[in-house]
């Protein structure tokens, strides 16, 4: 006989939504509750290796017990659009792992979970239930079993019954008499779950209760079942689970098949999970794509060596990799790089590496070696037309992150030590008025006890309601700062708590001893634009925009006796968007070297213009520094304009504009529709873009990297919305990633044949950061601007600014 799984997928994805509350990709796709989700199956795959698995979800709409009680459920919040958006890609993820799904309509998945087990359990099969959901109890006996997602523990007809005191079948009695208030199951006003048990462990049923209710020596718990017998049956009718439904479903139909792998990492890549791609080789070993490949390198003498190896003894292959004639293939080659570089070794001539590949092809391919794999990497970009994009782009790129994270950067470390000693005394501060105002001592990091210190103690008004209590949020924080001096002062502490210890203690640890300087990974595999992200610390998140934050950037210097240079694309994305609309609005402004969205201000607010800013804006109520009402005004329609300019890029809706200016959403409609009235360009670009998403399944960048958009065609009309937002901005913000690349490839060559000292050293994704030797600053102001603003042509032309400084933050335009 066999052990068949059974998954309630709908409560699954419920307690993973909640569970995980943020986590999203790089570009914002919401993933919790589908991380939750899947890791949730690979444990369960891992720990009791099923061969035969069943996943069950809700349908939306009524089911039969609605017909019976229109109330059923009806206290249930709808699925949160969060959730219901992340459905679908659970469902493809799961069919993907060979895991079959079913779903019937009038029913819901604990009554298909119901029949499929009291089928198949009576033949003499082992089922064991994973679900959180109470109701499922009853169908514990003596080859049912449950188990809790939350720690794999075992629930059995014995726990039951010592728990309760009652056979499993009871739990839909005690349901009858208690109620359900989660599923709106109206029970017996007035009895709980103990009075319940109290009852059937004397009578056994509530059929038998009834019919000895005499005996109940509770006038007042017999005056309340009479009064609500009908509610009873009722609830215990709405409670107990269809074992009788409509499925002819065989056990070989839940055996679970051969997962498709490639289509499954594409899912993993885009949704950047990279845990479960080795969770996957954990449980399925030597199977697919084997990791130990990855920790090889070959090479075109058709050689292959371990890492492991190589670095046990370096210096045996020191020839070997050193030897331009030679080319490398291999996994994440840049990492390797960086190790050698530290044993006194240069890898030169890296030709193929299979990660980035992956990467911009999004395919898979399990093979015996290093080399078979590359030649199917190769047919790939070819076919897809990215063979610049991998050879004279990405490849490049490697040599130059690998110069880049070895140059490191410059930390004043006494300076980042004061500064820290610095936000501790402010932090006391803070922390002893804060105790003043709230009249006692307390955990200011505990949500529990500053709740009560708001809301119970000094009694201000509760906003927002969580399952732990009552939120203590920013926005929160921000409404109550209005009406109490307190909530400002919280603001305050976490503002400069969070600076300390992420920003100012954070970096000390990674201050290399040696050099005295960080040396970060940049990583070009990781975000689904195209952008390079930085980790190890990440160096591109350091805050600008208080006045504390900004003073972290003072610890970043250049080495002794040189100079910081900073080279910023000017509005890239915008004139990106110029190029791709060909809006000639946009296009002539960009030729002008017009401030654009002060153009963009004049064309939409302009005199003559039906359309006024004073929807979200009275001039006449501020005035300037000199009283002057105009300047104001003007200042604003320009922040109008520079909100909507980069709102459209991101494909911002309506609804994102109205929340985004505090206006309602037909205001923020008409906002976007006259945009488009004044800038016909930019509709055509968006609605043809969108167009091609949907009919090829991806965008593409201008060097043709590409993103699949899968959302787009989804029936879901969240997924939809949050595809087009995808296409609209992709090839965009790709474009820009692609640009910058080019120029620092270009860059990097330069320098080496010139023989400049030197050094690249950040990249802040439209930013470059330069350590400069004083007497190349010339030469390099005049190489690296025209390197940047000539890299790749567009219909527009591209604007570098240039800063030089002592730190980071005290830095000149020139």
């Amino acid at each position: 006989m066999a052990e068949i799984y059974l998954v309630d997928g709908s409560a699954v994805a419920y307690r993973s939504f909640y569970a995980i509350p943020k986590l999203s990709t790089s570009i914002g796709e919401l993933t919790n509750a589908t991380y939750g989700f899947i890791n949730t199956i690979f444990k369960l795959l891992k720990e009791r290796k099923p061969t035969y698995l069943l996943v069950t979800f809700d349908l939306k709409g009524p089911t039969f017990r609605h017909k019976v009680f229109k109330e059923y459920k009806e206290h249930r919040k709808p699925m949160p659009d969060e959730l219901s958006a992340q459905i679908p890609t659970i469902k493809e993820i799961l069919k993907l792992l060979g895991i079959k799904v079913l779903e019937l309509e009038n029913y819901e998945a604990d009554d298909i979970i119901a029949t499929i087990s009291d089928k198949l359990s009576k033949q003499g099969h082992t089922i064991y239930i994973l679900t959180s959901d109470k109701d499922a109890y009853q169908l514990l006996s003596e080859n049912i079993f449950l188990i809790n997602p939350k720690d794999g523990k075992i629930i059995d007809m014995e726990w039951f019954k010592e728990n309760f005191g009652l056979l499993p079948e009871k739990m839909v009695d005690i349901i009858a008499l208690a109620g359900d208030q989660v599923d709106n199951i109206p029970g017996v006003f007035g009895i709980g779950e103990k009075t319940a048990l109290e009852l059937l462990q004397k009578f056994g049923s509530l059929e038998n209760l009834y019919e000895n209710i005499e005996k109940i020596s509770s006038y007042k718990i017999q005056k309340k079942l009479l009064d609500e017998k009908e509610k009873a049956f009722l609830s215990k009718n709405l409670a107990k689970l269809e074992k009788n439904l409509p499925l002819n479903l065989t056990i070989k139909e839940m055996e679970i098949k051969e997962p498709k792998v490639q289509e499954l990492f594409q899912f993993f890549e885009r949704l950047e999970f990279k845990k479960l791609i080795t969770q996957f080789h954990t449980i399925f070993p030597g199977r697919y794509e084997i990791l130990s490949i990855e920790e090889n390198i070959g090479f075109s003498t058709k050689e292959v060596y371990s890492f492991k190896e190589i670095k046990e003894n370096p210096e045996k292959f020191k020839k070997l990799l050193e030897n331009p004639e030679v080319e490398k293939y291999g996994f994440n080659l840049k990492e390797k790089a960086v190790f050698l570089f530290w044993q006194g070794i240069t890898m030169r001539n890296i030709s193929f590496d299979i990660a980035i590949a992956k990467y911009l092809t999004g395919y898979v391919f399990k093979k015996d070696n290093i080399f078979e794999i590359v030649e199917e990497y190769k047919k790939v970009l070819k076919k897809n037309e990215q063979e610049y994009l991998f050879y004279d782009v990405e490849i490049p790129l490697i040599e130059v992150l690998v110069w880049m994270e070895t140059n490191g950067i410059s930390i004043d470390t006494p300076y980042l030590k004061q500064l820290s000693e610095k936000f501790k005394n402010q932090l006391d501060v803070f922390q002893n008025q804060i105790y003043g105002l709230a009249g006692e001592v307390f955990n200011i990091n505990s949500t529990q006890q500053l709740s009560h210190i708001l809301f119970e103690k000094i009694g201000l008004p509760m906003k927002k309601k969580t399952k732990k209590g009552y939120s203590t949020d920013t926005t929160v924080l921000e409404e109550l700062s209005k009406i109490h001096p307190l909530p400002k002062l919280l603001l305050d502490y976490r503002e400069l708590f969070k600076l300390k210890s992420a920003y100012v203690d954070g970096l000390i640890p990674y201050i290399n001893e040696k050099t005295g300087k960080i040396h970060p990974s940049f990583n070009q595999i990781v975000t689904a634009t195209g952008r390079l992200s930085c980790s190890n610390p990440n160096l591109q998140n350091i805050p600008i925009r208080t006045e504390k934050g900004s003073l972290i950037r003072k610890a970043f210097c250049p080495s002794e006796g040189n100079v910081f240079y900073s080279f910023d694309y000017s509005q890239i994305e915008l004139r990106i968007l110029a190029h791709f609309s060909e809006d000639t609005n946009l296009i002539n402004a960009f030729l002008e070297d017009k401030d654009i969205h002060q153009e963009t201000a004049e064309i939409l607010f302009g005199s003559n213009s039906l359309f006024s800013p004073s929807l979200v804006f009275n001039p006449s109520s501020l005035t300037g520094e000199d009283g002057n009402e105009s300047e104001i005004s003007s200042q604003h329609t320009r922040r109008l304009a520079k909100i909507i300019n980069f709102g459209i890029i991101y494909g911002m809706s309506p609804f994102g504009l109205s929340k985004e200016l505090n206006i309602s959403i037909e205001e923020a409609k008409k906002f976007i529709d006259d945009y488009f009235g004044k800038f016909p360009g930019v509709k055509k670009y968006i609605e043809t873009i969108t167009k091609t998403a949907q009919e090829n399944g991806y965008v593409s960048t201008i060097l043709g990297r590409r993103r699949y958009i899968p959302e787009i065609n989804s029936k879901d009309k969240n997924q939809q919305e949050f595809g087009k937002r995808i296409a609209i901005n992709m090839p965009i913000q790709g474009s820009s990633s692609d640009l910058i690349k080019v120029a620092m490839n270009q860059i990097y060559k330069n320098f080496k044949r010139e023989g400049l000292k030197s050094k690249l050293v950040l990249q802040i994704h439209d930013e470059l950061l330069f350590d400069v030797i004083p007497e190349e600053g010339e030469k390099i102001c005049y190489m690296v601007k025209e390197i940047m603003e000539k890299a790749l042509k567009f219909k527009v032309p591209l604007k570098v600014e240039i800063k030089k400084g002592k730190n980071y933050l005290e830095m000149e335009k020139i």
